[in-house]
Protein backbone atom coordinates (compact mmCIF):
# COMPACT_ATOMS: atom_id res chain seq x y z
CA UNK A 1 0.00 0.00 0.00
CA UNK A 2 1.60 3.31 -0.59
CA UNK A 3 2.10 6.32 1.75
CA UNK A 4 0.15 8.61 1.88
CA UNK A 5 0.98 11.99 3.04
CA UNK A 6 -2.61 13.23 3.33
CA UNK A 7 -3.07 10.79 5.97
CA UNK A 8 -0.44 12.94 8.27
CA UNK A 9 -1.79 16.16 6.75
CA UNK A 10 -5.37 15.47 7.29
CA UNK A 11 -4.72 14.56 11.10
CA UNK A 12 -5.52 17.02 13.91
CA UNK A 13 -5.09 17.01 17.20
CA UNK A 14 -9.02 15.89 17.29
CA UNK A 15 -8.08 12.66 16.40
CA UNK A 16 -7.45 11.96 19.98
CA UNK A 17 -10.72 12.72 21.50
CA UNK A 18 -12.25 11.20 18.95
CA UNK A 19 -9.62 8.01 18.94
CA UNK A 20 -11.76 4.18 18.83
CA UNK A 21 -14.84 5.75 17.63
CA UNK A 22 -16.20 5.80 14.04
CA UNK A 23 -13.45 7.79 12.00
CA UNK A 24 -15.61 7.52 8.82
CA UNK A 25 -13.08 5.48 6.71
CA UNK A 26 -10.35 7.79 7.70
CA UNK A 27 -6.61 6.40 8.58
CA UNK A 28 -5.68 7.66 11.74
CA UNK A 29 -3.61 4.78 12.98
CA UNK A 30 -0.21 5.77 12.62
CA UNK A 31 -0.68 9.44 14.24
CA UNK A 32 -2.29 7.99 17.54
CA UNK A 33 0.59 6.23 17.58
CA UNK A 34 2.93 9.35 16.79
CA UNK A 35 1.29 10.68 19.96
CA UNK A 36 0.81 7.94 21.89
CA UNK A 37 1.70 8.91 25.45
CA UNK A 38 4.10 5.74 26.02
CA UNK A 39 6.19 6.10 22.55
CA UNK A 40 9.20 7.31 22.94
CA UNK A 41 11.65 5.72 19.90
CA UNK A 42 10.57 5.99 16.10
CA UNK A 43 12.79 4.68 13.20
CA UNK A 44 10.94 5.06 9.81
CA UNK A 45 12.36 4.54 6.19
CA UNK A 46 11.48 5.84 2.98
CA UNK A 47 11.73 3.57 -0.50
CA UNK A 48 10.55 5.16 -3.80
CA UNK A 49 9.85 3.03 -6.81
CA UNK A 50 7.81 3.24 -9.98
CA UNK A 51 6.12 6.29 -9.00
CA UNK A 52 4.85 4.99 -5.53
CA UNK A 53 6.61 6.08 -2.42
CA UNK A 54 6.79 4.10 0.96
CA UNK A 55 6.93 5.20 4.61
CA UNK A 56 7.56 2.30 7.18
CA UNK A 57 8.00 3.20 10.92
CA UNK A 58 8.21 0.81 13.93
CA UNK A 59 6.96 2.41 17.19
CA UNK A 60 8.21 1.52 20.40
CA UNK A 61 7.03 1.00 22.96
CA UNK A 62 4.09 -0.34 21.38
CA UNK A 63 0.43 1.39 21.83
CA UNK A 64 -2.59 1.95 19.87
CA UNK A 65 -5.17 0.13 21.91
CA UNK A 66 -8.60 0.88 21.00
CA UNK A 67 -9.74 0.04 24.59
CA UNK A 68 -7.40 2.72 25.66
CA UNK A 69 -6.88 6.41 25.70
CA UNK A 70 -4.13 7.59 23.67
CA UNK A 71 -3.00 9.77 26.91
CA UNK A 72 -3.62 10.51 30.16
CA UNK A 73 -5.24 13.87 30.87
CA UNK A 74 -3.79 15.86 33.75
CA UNK A 75 -0.94 18.17 34.95
CA UNK A 76 1.50 18.14 32.54
CA UNK A 77 4.86 16.35 33.67
CA UNK A 78 3.16 15.37 36.57
CA UNK A 79 4.07 11.78 36.56
CA UNK A 80 7.51 12.04 34.67
CA UNK A 81 9.44 8.48 35.32
CA UNK A 82 12.15 8.37 37.83
CA UNK A 83 15.12 9.71 36.06
CA UNK A 84 12.99 11.86 33.56
CA UNK A 85 11.71 15.63 33.79
CA UNK A 86 9.54 18.39 31.89
CA UNK A 87 11.56 18.72 28.98
CA UNK A 88 13.16 21.91 28.46
CA UNK A 89 11.60 22.32 24.32
CA UNK A 90 8.53 19.98 24.38
CA UNK A 91 6.94 21.74 26.55
CA UNK A 92 4.09 19.86 28.77
CA UNK A 93 6.00 16.47 27.81
CA UNK A 94 8.33 14.58 30.02
CA UNK A 95 12.14 14.19 28.81
CA UNK A 96 14.59 11.31 28.46
CA UNK A 97 17.08 12.57 31.19
CA UNK A 98 17.89 8.86 31.95
CA UNK A 99 20.43 6.46 29.97
CA UNK A 100 19.26 3.47 28.89
CA UNK A 101 21.88 0.83 28.62
CA UNK A 102 23.16 0.06 25.31
CA UNK A 103 25.48 -2.72 23.87
CA UNK A 104 28.34 0.04 23.16
CA UNK A 105 28.32 0.86 26.81
CA UNK A 106 28.50 -2.61 27.89
CA UNK A 107 31.09 -2.86 25.63
CA UNK A 108 33.54 -0.17 26.93
CA UNK A 109 33.04 -1.71 30.57
CA UNK A 110 34.34 -4.56 29.25
CA UNK A 111 37.31 -3.19 27.27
Amino acid sequence: MPFRYEEIIDSTADVIDTFGADTGGKVVGHFTQLVWANTSHIGCALSKDTGYTYLACNYGDGGNIIELPVYKRGTPCSECESGTKCHPIYSGLCGAAKLKPTLLLIVLVLI
